[in-house]
């Protein structure tokens, strides 16, 4: 294997043992007394006394670091960064030990609260460059590409929103990518940071913005995945597997810029509130979100599947990420905690009824068919809760109230309360079940809904169904439909 130096997005030194260069690095960004950062898992192992013994003297280590970073997590790096004058960064790790990492550079020395640099407008003018320290990023998994990123994203403990802070001067200024830090992942990690990887590159590929550079980047990063996830996952020392799924992971990073989309938006809940691994949570979801985004990304998706030999075009690429997920999914999928609805089961209720006499489910066929629906039902998805309460095991994708939908909400629910049943209208509230979390003991937080979902469907299709709840699952039958 050849090593190279690249320069898109950043400098990337790129090669087995480049590791062992961390003095050169520090050599040639003049950072004399830099501070490790990264998590306690990974202090546990050789890799950090590694790094630390090949620097000209042994620096401090922070690595009070969460899955799921905090804002604590910074402020209080900072202060160890502060107390031992320290003058740059090494962040190691996963994503949460170089998001931290990069966190503490930047907010060594600024005047300003964390949250003030939200990446929101121009807030990142706020922040005085002049003050953020250089930062040397070395990955030691395959997924969040923090290496080649300009933001961070940190959890805000008193809101339990995931906020991502930007600034172009968190870019670190050298990436070292060594593939033989990664061959000893385990087996859930390389699962999960891999469909982590997958996800940025899927979504960066799929968005609407024109951004030809990044669009490329995404696809040869899908290719990359297809080809090596599999044998790192299985083969965990095959060196040149996992060496390109650390390529895929940095060009899924790179890609991003151009956008990302409704994964990532319903799994950054998700995680905030469960800390769930943030790859594993977006793998869960993400066959579930492109069929909901279908009639968008159908055409791009069949230039995808020629480009990476798949069959059948769209369907080909959900087919292939399920089947993936299966051949992962004894450690993909049971980190999430989650028993998710099956894609075909996505429904919005307008009426539960109840138990029915076979007279009077007829009697409702009869007040439906007499109603006058309009050509389309349009729903805009706002955000993700729990359903009823905040104690519920349920988590909804909330539909925003209209008129148009309760209008639809009113004619059903006369035609039910004509044939002998009470009316709902007072306590519905309009949802789509998306899971149900499996411990029931599970912690509770206070909660607030997020904003950061703003999805638009259309329904013209109104169903029948009867359902029977059976060992922890609902199971459901189509009666009849009504097309609007």
């Amino acid at each position: 294997m050849n090593s190279m130096n690249w320069n898109y997005p950043t400098t990337v030194w790129f090669g087995e043992n480049r590791s062992k260069e961390i003095q050169n690095a520090c050599d040639h960004l003049k950072i004399n007394n830099p501070l490790i950062v990264t998590d306690p898992g990974l202090l546990q192992t050789s890799i950090i006394e590694q790094i630390n013994s090949d620097l000209k003297q042994k620096t401090n280590i922070y690595s009070e670091v969460q899955g799921n970073p905090t804002g604590s997590n910074v402020i209080n790096g900072v202060k160890i960064f502060n107390e031992g004058n320290h003058d740059g960064v090494i962040a190691i790790g996963g994503g949460s030990g170089m998001d931290t990492g990069k966190g503490i550079a930047f907010m060594a020395h600024q005047t300003r609260p964390l949250w003030d640099f939200e990446d929101i407008g121009d807030w990142w003018t706020r922040a005085d460059s002049n003050v953020i320290k250089p930062i040397i990023a070395v990955p030691t998994t395959a997924g969040t590409g923090s290496e080649v990123g300009r933001a961070s994203v940190f959890l805000n403990e008193e809101n339990l929103k995931k906020k991502i802070i930007f600034h172009p001067k968190m870019l670190p200024e050298i990436a070292i990518l060594d593939p033989v830090l990664t061959v000893n992942l385990p087996k859930n990690i390389t699962a999960g940071t891999g469909m982590d990887a997958l996800a940025h590159c899927i979504e960066a590929y799929s968005s609407p913005f024109y951004h030809p550079m990044a669009e490329g980047t995404a696809l040869e990063g899908l290719r990359l995945v297809k080809e090596n996830i599999q044998e790192a996952y299985h083969n965990g020392n095959n060196i040149e597997a996992r060496a390109h799924m650390l390529v895929a992971s940095m060009m899924g990073a790179a890609a991003f810029q151009k956008g990302l989309g409704a994964i990532h938006s319903i799994t950054h809940p998700v995680n905030s509130l469960y800390n769930t691994h943030h790859g594993t949570t977006n793998g869960t979801v993400m066959p579930f979100v492109l069929n909901y985004n279908r009639s968008t990304i159908e055409k791009k998706f069949i230039r995808l599947a020629n480009f990476l030999d798949i069959k059948n075009g769209f369907e080909g690429i959900v087919d292939w990420i399920i089947e993936l997920k299966k051949e992962l999914k004894n450690t993909l999928l049971s980190e999430a905690d989650i028993s998710w609805q099956k894609n075909s089961d996505h429904h919005l209720t307008v009426n539960f009824v109840g138990a029915m006499e076979p007279e009077q489910i007829d009697e409702m066929y009869d007040g439906i068919e007499q109603i006058n629906f309009m050509s389309h039902l349009q729903i805009d998805i706002s955000s993700v809760s729990f359903f009823p309460n905040d104690d519920s095991q349920l988590l909804v994708a909330l539909i925003r109230p209209t008129n148009q939908l309760q209008k639809i909400f009113e004619r059903v629910d006369e035609v039910v309360t004509r044939i002998g049943f009470g009316s709902s209208l007072k306590t519905y509230k309009p949802h789509i079940t998306l899971g149900r979390f499996k411990d029931k003991s599970r912690p509770h937080y206070s909660f607030e809904e997020f904003s950061e979902i703003n999805i638009s469907s259309r329904i013209n299709i109104l169903d029948i169904y009867e359902s029977e709840f059976d060992k922890g699952k609902t199971n459901y039958s189509l009666l009849r439909s009504f097309e609007f």
